[in-house]
């Protein structure tokens, strides 16, 4: 029941910031999947009735000034535009499913921030849990992402990234990357606050910030998606950090 309240909720919510002249803040629920929008950028991933075991990547979509709709691309590992996933020698640790909980904490004009609970998973026989604080902001190319790992670990080892797919330039960043996609026109963002202590790591086709958490510790970073070059991203995404 209480699932079902949260979405009544979202629903009225996003009904209720729509504008005129776009489609504003908003969060959408169906059966297949979990979606967050402003004028820019909408984010979707897959509910709880889905298998996440394939892919369960934030998915991303740019949405341009002259309305043509640009699909961020997403490669088998599941990393990108706001995903993480505990980490090891023997790759990601991913959730068995989707979203078990969506709600939306609060919304004003300029901005609004979701809660995503994901259902338990094993890690090694240990349980663990994860919920995401996301911030969305109006005409706002950028997310803000607290993700909370608890469960019976000493040190989780979280990492958040970019797929590399579709030709992705990499260029470093201070504290984070980004990633230039020559067939879409789009670059991408990750950065973790200078006091976040990240690592990046590359592989064949992702690049990953990693941080080591204790249970309840949050990994904070930002995400960012453009078509207008990354000095752009970058002071939209200073505006807000």
């Amino acid at each position: 029941m209480k699932k079902i309240i949260s979405m009544l909720m979202a629903a009225m919510l996003v009904t209720a910031c729509q504008t005129e002249t776009g489609t504003g803040l908003g969060m959408q629920g169906s059966r297949k999947e979990i979606s967050w929008n402003n004028d820019v950028v909408e984010f979707s991933t897959l509910n709880q009735y889905h298998s996440a075991k394939k892919n369960p990547a934030i998915r991303a979509t740019l949405r341009r000034e002259d309305g043509k709709r640009i699909e961020m691309p997403v490669d088998k590992t599941g990393l990108g535009y706001g995903t993480s996933f505990p980490c090891g020698t023997s790759g990601f640790y991913k959730p068995d499913n989707g979203i078990a909980l969506a709600e939306i904490l609060s919304m004003t004009d300029e901005r609004m921030t979701i809660h995503l609970s994901y259902n338990e998973w094993s890690i090694y026989e240990a349980p663990v849990t994860l919920d995401k604080q996301i911030t969305l902001f109006r005409d706002a190319p950028v997310m803000e992402v607290y993700d909370y790992y608890q469960g019976l670990f000493d040190l989780l080892n979280v990492a958040a990234g970019l797929t590399t797919a579709q030709n992705g330039a990499v260029r470093p960043l201070e504290n984070g990357v980004a990633v230039e996609y020559p067939q879409k026109g789009v670059t991408a963002v990750v950065i973790m606050p200078k006091e976040g202590g990240c690592t990046v790591h590359k592989t064949e086709s992702d690049v990953m910030l990693t941080k080591e958490v204790v249970s309840g510790e949050p990994i904070h970073y930002y995400v960012g998606i453009s078509d207008k070059g990354l000095d752009y991203l970058l002071e939209e995404l200073a505006k807000i950090m």
